[in-house]
């Protein structure tokens, strides 16, 4: 009898802690986010799915999305397995359930233009590809037959780029480093997948980064002389005929992105303190543009912190950092011109809470 007393005051207990935690939760301050446009229009295509996501510091693992386009805040509290999932697909609760349910499988994915594409390779040959546009909420489906050669049981089948109506795989494997010499081509029109020769054969060393009209843009990895311990890479270009290496866009902090289509190239460096710098190099005109745009208000962070983040899609570089007085700053790039086709500042009118940048998404 005693013991049963004993339980039944540690239920009451347990129930009274967890509605004073609750409650202490529901009344924690909570930030008053604005969106101050500085110049450009916030309704602009390129803005329509832009979302900014700040964390509490107290309250983790709560986000709060800020909408670039209306300026809407959503709250939400979401595990790091979801986010990890999130970021992997692309996609956000918009999307129809099928969708998300064949994104949680093996499905190899591309992300272009706010477009998401997922391939699966079925045991009979066949493939599986299903896209989810974010501008106009359509899912496609395509089931597709494939040459004789395709094994999805010995490899895997990614695809890399869409080029008009053309969308591109690679053929790779885990197990063992094979050299390619082709590439699959599904014509999204006539739903046909067709077998291309590449102008070189890749080395197990080298990875495609975009395929242009002919013209081979690919990453070759190696270790210098001077020093073997660290890996290094080239960017190349080749028609198959005459190979060019473009040295303008190579540096150990550069990131390689594909705009329009496979034919603008942009390296991007993110991680300067002082100023935002990216090359680009056009695959039809051959032309390289350099720019460095300095960011004089930028916050500075101890190591491992406050990290900026940036999209490179819709033609344009999406990029947000932390000022010096705690708000946001929100740029939108033409990467070519360097113009500035959008800045705004998202602004904490609660000073009491206290948030960080992390991360930004087209939603």
């Amino acid at each position: 009898m005693r013991s049963y007393k004993y339980f039944i005051g540690f239920i009451l207990i347990s129930v009274a802690s967890l509605a004073f935690y609750v409650g202490y939760v529901l009344n924690l301050e909570k930030p008053e986010l604005i969106v101050e446009t500085k110049s450009g229009n916030p309704k602009q295509s390129t803005l329509q799915n832009l979302q900014i996501n700040l964390i509490d510091v107290v309250r983790q693992p709560t986000d709060y999305a800020v909408s670039i386009r209306d300026g809407q805040v959503s709250e939400s509290t979401s595990s790091y397995l979801n986010n990890m999932y999130l970021d992997r697909v692309y996609i956000n609760d918009g999307a129809p359930r099928s969708f998300k349910q064949f994104m949680q499988e093996e499905t190899d994915t591309l992300m272009q233009d706010s477009v998401t594409y997922g391939l699966k390779g079925r045991e009979d040959g066949s493939w599986e590809l299903q896209y989810w546009d974010l501008k106009t909420k359509k899912l496609t489906t395509k089931q597709l037959s494939t040459p004789s050669e395709v094994d999805n049981k010995k490899y895997a089948y990614s695809p890399f780029q869409r080029t008009e109506d053309l969308l591109y795989v690679e053929r790779y494997s885990m197990d063992e480093q094979t050299q390619r010499s082709f590439i699959y081509v599904i014509d999204l029109k006539n739903n046909r997948v067709k077998k291309q020769s590449l102008p070189k054969k890749l080395k197990k060393n080298e990875y495609i980064e975009s395929f242009y009209k002919g013209q081979l843009f690919y990453s070759q990895t190696y270790f210098s002389k001077s020093n073997p311990d660290t890996e290094r890479q080239r960017l190349l270009m080749t028609d198959g005929k005459n190979t060019k290496r473009l040295k303008q866009l190579e540096g150990k902090d550069f990131n390689t992105r594909i705009l329009n289509e496979g034919k603008l190239i942009v390296t991007i460096n993110e991680n300067d303190e002082t100023q935002l710098n990216w090359n680009t190099f056009d695959m039809e005109s051959g032309k390289y543009t350099v720019h460095e745009v300095p960011l004089p208000d930028r916050k500075k962070f101890s190591a491992g912190v406050g990290f900026p983040v940036s999209i490179l899609e819709n033609g344009c570089i999406y990029f947000s950092y932390q000022l010096k007085n705690d708000d946001y700053k929100v740029l939108v790039f033409n990467p070519t011109s360097a113009n500035i086709e959008y800045e705004g500042n998202i602004s904490n009118k609660n000073a009491k809470v206290k948030l960080s940048l992390s991360d930004m998404r087209l939603k």
